[in-house]
């Protein structure tokens, strides 16, 4: 067989050639529209819901947070698989579809599911969808420094002033490039205005936290202050909250009388409770994770083989 199929080759000599070049022009498109990867994704379709739940245990997260989420999510079109994972703090429940679903149309699902779910979640409780990212999806892992930083190790008054200005102008700017997903923060410390209060003093005067905590939010309200005409136009004049003089801002009681916050509680500038922390070279750093969107490559062979 193999000789007729030679015999016949040398007979056909243009039509072997034609398919050669047919064949060599298909390679040379293949390989330019082929999706190379270092590291390519292979995850299955995932949707995550993340919920906050300050203050709470495992055990407590798994019966008020995570148990609801998982029931409120049975049923969905396409799903194969439903796991979860509490830790102090943070419900993390994971939804994993079959291959032929699409990314956002599974998300699109979860997220009509989770109006329902809200409403049997304890109050101030906010379920939340992960990024479009996977696993393998970290590409970037930086920290912030300064050229004279040396050895030295940072203060923490330094490492709050490097997470301001990571939060508010380097994120912004990294999440603008096309393909950035998420950018996950690891270290450093979120500033915070906190205010103490003295309990013996409260209990004095007869001052709750509830009112401590009316006075402060009325302290932070802004409002509009109208329109005031000038000349051929209007002047919008805005109206804030008394600011930076929360000390003296009164506290109304049932009984008439009024005491300043000042009074029963002290300000101070300092940063939020963190439960990891980065060290480089042996020393704390700010760190910061670059995540990319979910690899379509999946979908461009799908739309390669339908060619």
């Amino acid at each position: 067989m193999l000789e007729a199929v030679v015999r016949s080759s040398l007979k056909q000599r243009i039509v072997v050639v034609v398919c050669a070049l047919a064949a060599f022009g298909f390679g040379i498109h293949a390989a330019q529209n082929l999706s190379v990867d270092a590291f390519p994704d292979v995850t299955n379709i995932q949707v995550q819901v993340a919920t906050e739940v300050p203050g709470r245990s495992p055990d407590e997260v798994e019966r008020l947070v995570t148990i609801p989420v998982e029931i409120g999510m049975t049923g969905l079109p396409g799903l194969t698989e439903l796991r979860s994972q509490n830790e102090p703090g943070l419900s993390i429940v994971t939804l994993v579809f079959t291959d032929d679903t699409p990314q956002y149309f599974a998300r699109q699902l979860v997220s009509e599911r989770m109006n329902d779910v809200r409403g049997n979640l304890p109050p101030g409780l906010n379920p939340v969808l992960g990024p479009v990212t996977t696993a393998l999806s970290e590409v970037y892992q930086y920290t912030i420094e300064r050229t004279d930083d040396g050895e030295r190790p940072l203060s923490k008054e330094e490492l709050i002033d490097r997470r301001l200005v990571q939060d508010w102008v380097a994120r912004p700017l990294l999440r603008s490039i096309p393909g950035v997903a998420e950018i996950n923060s690891i270290g450093g410390y979120v500033k915070q205005y906190q205010v103490l209060v003295d309990p013996f003093k409260m209990n004095y005067y007869d001052v709750t936290i509830n009112d401590v905590h009316q006075a402060l939010s009325r302290n932070n309200d802004n409002s509009s202050g109208g329109i005031l005409p000038i000349g051929p136009g209007d002047l919008a004049r805005p109206q804030f909250g008394p600011g930076p003089h929360a000390r003296r801002h009164p506290l109304n009681r049932p009984q008439g009388s009024r005491r300043n916050a000042g009074l029963h509680s002290r300000r101070r500038r300092s940063a939020d409770r963190r439960g990891s922390a980065l060290r480089r070279d042996g020393q704390g750093r700010l760190h910061r994770v670059c995540g990319r969107h979910r690899d379509d490559g999946r979908q461009r062979q799908r739309q390669a083989d339908r060619q």
